[in-house]
């Protein structure tokens, strides 16, 4: 489809316009970059033509990376304490040091534990402050508040 912009000028500042010139829109190259895989964007419906190592999703700062879904925490890459959370709502009250939790509410009411490491749905959800708990299974150590 082609879209024009038509000008329009009164020379004395009045409302008496007549028509100064018509011209095509074209598509602006740099536009037109933006919405390839090489110009740097990510496409919802994917992306072809990567190349491991130069094309990534993350960050080039001293960020942690967070991914939501339904704008809750769905994934966390924490290189600041060293704490990886996999799975909806896994460790969303963090704050401790060095911990691993891979699967949904894993580890979810961690606030100060450090060195666990959860794997399974809503393994160790209860561990609020323990430290070196290992729980492996779908709602394992669910009561090891503050071992």
């Amino acid at each position: 489809m082609k879209y024009w912009i038509k000008t329009e000028t009164d020379p004395l500042g009045g409302t008496a316009y007549s028509i100064s010139g018509n011209s095509q829109l074209l598509s602006v190259p740099y536009a037109l970059f933006a919405g390839t895989t090489s110009g740097g964007s990510w496409n919802i419906t994917g992306n072809s033509g990567t190349v491991d190592g130069t094309n990534f999703i993350g960050t080039t700062d001293n960020r942690l990376l967070t991914i939501k879904v339904n704008n809750q925490l769905a994934g966390r890459i924490d290189h600041i304490n060293y704490n990886t959370f996999w799975g909806y709502q896994a460790g969303l009250l963090n704050t401790g040091v060095a911990n691993t939790a891979n699967g949904s509410g894993a580890l979810y009411y961690n606030t100060t534990g450090e060195q666990n490491t959860a794997n399974g749905d809503f393994a160790l959800i209860g561990n609020t402050t323990g430290s070196l708990n290992t729980a492996i299974g779908s709602g394992s150590g669910v009561a090891s508040g503050g071992l």
